[in-house]
C-alpha cells in the first residue's frame, strides 16, 4: 500500500473509498470545532451562555452539525477530473502524505463505518467509538496502535459523558488528545484557555456564541491575518487547517497550511486555487456566531481581513 517515500497511495481507488471519500468532502470534511473540527460547535439556537468549561465538550453530543458546502462540492467535482483517484477533502490528504498524524471525525454511525472502511482500504488503521445509537467518532491513522490511541485519549472525555470541572487531569487530556492530531502546542494552549475560561465568555466578559469568542482571541493576537489560517470563513467545507490556530500568523499553522495546499495543488490546482481565493475573502463573526459581509455586518462583529498582498494560488486577486 505504502509508497517507497512512505505515503499510502490515494490512487485507483475502490468504490468504496471514492462514495465515502466523496461524502465527506461534501459535508465539508471535519466539522469544525474549536480544538478538533471533527467535533461540532453548538448552532446558534442552542447558545444559552450559561456552559462551564468542560460543558462546552459534553453539550456538543446534542449539536450535531452538518454544514453543507458548495465550495467543497466544486472542489470534488475539479478533483476529480484532474487526478486519478478520489475527491477527498484536505485533512484527509494530510494523513495520507504524513502531514498529519491522525483524524478524527463526528460522524452519523452509518458514515463512519463507512469511513472506517474507506481508511482501511487505503491502508490506514481506524477505530470507532459510538456515542449514542445514532452517531460515533472514528479515529483514523497510519499504524492500529496510534489509531488506538487517539481513541483512549478521549474516553474520558468524550461528548455526552457526565459534566465535570475544569481540572488539570481534564486539561491534560485534551493537551494530549490535540498533540496526537498533530495540532501545535500553542494552537492547543489557546484552545484550553478559552475552554478554562468558558467558551462562551467574550474578551469584554459578555456571553457570545463561541464562534465569535474564538474569532475574537485569535484576531487580537495576530500581527497579520494569513488567509490560509482562515477557519471561519462564511462556506465551512474548505478550509486548510484543522484546527482553529492561536494566531491568525501562528508560524507552525502556516508551514503545516502550506505544506498541505502544495500537496493538495499537486493532484488539483483548480480546487487548491478555489480554496485559496475562498479563504482570502475577509468576513464578520457576528456574536451569535453568524457570518456576514463586513459591509453588511453590525459594528460589535468580529471583522477578520485577511491579507490581500499575495494570493497564494497564484490567480487573480480577491475581490
Amino acid at each position: 500500500m505504502a509508497a517507497a517515500s512512505g505515503r499510502v497511495s490515494i490512487t485507483n481507488a475502490a468504490p468504496g473509498w471514492r462514495a465515502a471519500a466523496a461524502a465527506t468532502c461534501a459535508r465539508g470534511g471535519e466539522v469544525r470545532h474549536h480544538l478538533d473540527h471533527g467535533q461540532p460547535r453548538r448552532p446558534r439556537r442552542e447558545l444559552d451562555g450559561g456552559a462551564g468549561a468542560h460543558d462546552h465538550h459534553v453539550e456538543h453530543g446534542v449539536a450535531h452539525r452538518r454544514d453543507c458546502s458548495a465550495l467543497a462540492r466544486l472542489a470534488a467535482r475539479r478533483q476529480h477530473r484532474e487526478v486519478s483517484g478520489p475527491p477527498y477533502p484536505p485533512e484527509w490528504l494530510a494523513l495520507l502524505e504524513g502531514l498529519k498524524p491522525g483524524l478524527r471525525l463526528w460522524r452519523s454511525a452509518a458514515r463512519a463505518r463507512a469511513e472506517a472502511e474507506a481508511g482501511r482500504s487505503r491502508g490506514l488503521a481506524a477505530e470507532l467509538t459510538p456515542l449514542g445509537d445514532a452517531d460515533a467518532i472514528v479515529y483514523l491513522a497510519r499504524t492500529p496502535a496510534a489509531a488506538r490511541a487517539l481513541r483512549d485519549l478521549e474516553t474520558s472525555i468524550l461528548p455526552g459523558t457526565t459534566p465535570r470541572s475544569f481540572t488539570d487531569a481534564v486539561a491534560a487530556q485534551h493537551l494530549a488528545l490535540g498533540l496526537a492530531l498533530g495540532f501545535p502546542r500553542c494552537c492547543v494552549d489557546a484552545y484550553l484557555a478559552r475552554l478554562a475560561r468558558g467558551v462562551t465568555r467574550a474578551r469584554d466578559g459578555a456571553t457570545a456564541h463561541e464562534d465569535f469568542v474564538a474569532a475574537d482571541d485569535i484576531r487580537s493576537r495576530s500581527a497579520r491575518l494569513w488567509p490560509r489560517l482562515n477557519t471561519f470563513a462564511r462556506l465551512r467545507g474548505a478550509r486548510w487547517l484543522s484546527h482553529d490556530p492561536c494566531r491568525f500568523d501562528c508560524a507552525p499553522s502556516r508551514r503545516y497550511a502550506d505544506d498541505l495546499a502544495v500537496a493538495f495543488t499537486r493532484r488539483a490546482p483548480a480546487a487548491a486555487a478555489d480554496i485559496d481565493r475562498h479563504l482570502a475573502r475577509d468576513v464578520a463573526v457576528l456574536r451569535d456566531g453568524d457570518r456576514r459581509d463586513p459591509g453588511d455586518a453590525p459594528p460589535d462583529a468580529c471583522v477578520l481581513a485577511f491579507s490581500k498582498d499575495l494570493d497564494p494560488a497564484g490567480g487573480p486577486p480577491v475581490l
